[in-house]
Formats: C-alpha cells, sequence, structure tokens
C-alpha cells in the first residue's frame, strides 16, 4: 500500500507526531541543540514556489533545530539551489539581471556558451555542487515527513541536477577533461526509467502539494537479495526549464538515490531498476 501525503492535514498530523529533528536526529525537546529552541521551517524552499494555486495551496514545514536550521539549512548551499533556481527561470541575457553577481559573491561562476547547433546561449553554473547538499537535505526532510523516520546525512547517496552540469578545468590542469551538458550519465536515465515505470503504474511513495505543482515520489528497490536503496525525484514550477536547450530537456526534475540501513517498515517496493 503506497505511502503518500496529498493534503494540509495529513502534513500537519505528520508534523505533531514527528518528535525529532530530521536535520540531526536529535528530539526536538531535549539534548543540547533544544536549548536554543525549535521552530517551523519549509522543508523545500518558500523560493521555489511560484504564484500559488487556487486550491491546495499547502507546502511541507516539519519542526527543527534553530541551531540545525543556522548550520545545516542557512548554508551556502541552499542559497545556491535558489540563485540557480531563479537564473534558469529569468528571459534574456542573465548577466544583466544581476544574478550573475550573487553567484559570484557565493564563489560560483556564471557560464555563458553558445551552442551553434541549438542556435542559442546555454547558460550553466560552475561550482554548485553545493545545491546538491541542499536538495539533499530537502530528501531527508520528504523522507522524514513520509516515513516518520529519521535519515542520516552520513549515508550512501547520489544526487542528479536537471540539467547537465558543468566542470572547466583550470589553466594548465591536464589530469581532468572538461564535462558538459552533453553527458547523460546512465545512472541517471535509469533512474528516469524507473520513476516513469512506478508512476504509470501508481506505484510509489510520496507527497504531493501546492495544488500538484510540487511532487516527491519514491519508490524502494530490490538489490542483491535485499531493498534497503530508495529512487526518488523532486519536481516544483519551473525545475523543468533547468534543462531547457540542453539534452535533457523534459528533464523531470531533481532525482537520485539513496541507501537506508534500516529502511522503514511500511513502503513501496518495485523489482528492479529498468
Amino acid at each position: 500500500m503506497p505511502v503518500t501525503i496529498t493534503t494540509q492535514s495529513q502534513m500537519q498530523r505528520v508534523r505533531k507526531a514527528i518528535k525529532f529533528c530530521y536535520l540531526c536526529g536529535s528530539l526536538l525537546t531535549s539534548g543540547r541543540r533544544a536549548q536554543y529552541g525549535c521552530n517551523g521551517e519549509h522543508v523545500i524552499p518558500q523560493a521555489l514556489f511560484e504564484d500559488p494555486p487556487a486550491t491546495d495551496a499547502w507546502r511541507p514545514i516539519l519542526d527543527v533545530h534553530n541551531e540545525c536550521h543556522d548550520q545545516i539549512k542557512n548554508a551556502q548551499g541552499e542559497q545556491t539551489a535558489i540563485l540557480l533556481h531563479k537564473a534558469q527561470l529569468l528571459d534574456g541575457d542573465i548577466a544583466d539581471q544581476g544574478w550573475a553577481g550573487n553567484l559570484k559573491s557565493l564563489g560560483l561562476v556564471l557560464h555563458a556558451e553558445y551552442d551553434p547547433r541549438l542556435g542559442r546561449t546555454l547558460y550553466m553554473v560552475k561550482g554548485f555542487g553545493d545545491a546538491h547538499n541542499a536538495v539533499l537535505n530537502w530528501v531527508r526532510g520528504l523522507h522524514a515527513s513520509v516515513y516518520q523516520q529519521y535519515l542520516p546525512l552520513q549515508m550512501k547517496h547520489k544526487t542528479h541536477a536537471p540539467m547537465g552540469e558543468l566542470f572547466i578545468p583550470e589553466p594548465g590542469d591536464t589530469q581532468h577533461h572538461r564535462i558538459g551538458p552533453e553527458v547523460f550519465h546512465e545512472q541517471k536515465a535509469r533512474i528516469a526509467r524507473t520513476l516513469a515505470a512506478v508512476t504509470s503504474l501508481r506505484r510509489f511513495d510520496g507527497l504531493r502539494c501546492w495544488g500538484g505543482r510540487c511532487q516527491y515520489l519514491c519508490v524502494w528497490i530490490k538489490k542483491k537479495g535485499r531493498d534497503h536503496m530508495c529512487v526518488w525525484g523532486l519536481s516544483y514550477d519551473g525545475v523543468a526549464d533547468y534543462a531547457e536547450g540542453t539534452p535533457f530537456s523534459g528533464s523531470p526534475g531533481w532525482m537520485g538515490m539513496y541507501e537506508c540501513v534500516r529502511p522503514p517498515a511500511k513502503r513501496t517496493i518495485a523489482a528492479t531498476i529498468p
């Protein structure tokens, strides 16, 4: 039986039921971190949500320690992910919109490259790997919401961005080659196929909010006789635009996988990765 959250009342009940901080795993009301208090925190940043829908305009909120919020959620990766989102949604010359300066202040570089095959300029961000850390924390919060279980930060995992990720070697670097948006890892392709398959069968766990425009899907995969690996996908307003103009056009959004030593008892299991 799929485990899903689709209404605000469900999410509110889950928030009350969870007694731990999903960022550190400690109890919310006891321990060293608890002395600094705790507050409700948006699992997925508010800045990623566009105009509210006519109905079902709610977002997942969980309580976390204030200290954890300041140290983990309010870190560079979170800002990187938000700026990446804003930059991709802008029309025209991004460099003239002020976002290039904001990215630079975070130690990132906005890279523009004209692609003659497509007849347009592709905008990519060099050094946005920290955004992966932010998205992983969103997934940890979503895991806590769906399964009411703490997902440790130290685990085997892989996060794939919607677009190609740019790596430009430094001058004189002969150890690496340039990786552009044309690179499509087989792992990402297999994850995409898995999510498409379980979606067509409606056999997945997850959370849907913001009028259905934000959706988290996850399913557990059998691997070497064990079913401790979770494959997930996250989509929200505008995330598909990240891949516009690249070979990944049509990408459903962020996706990835993680292994859980003690997977939740109630979860949806798929046979294997297609």
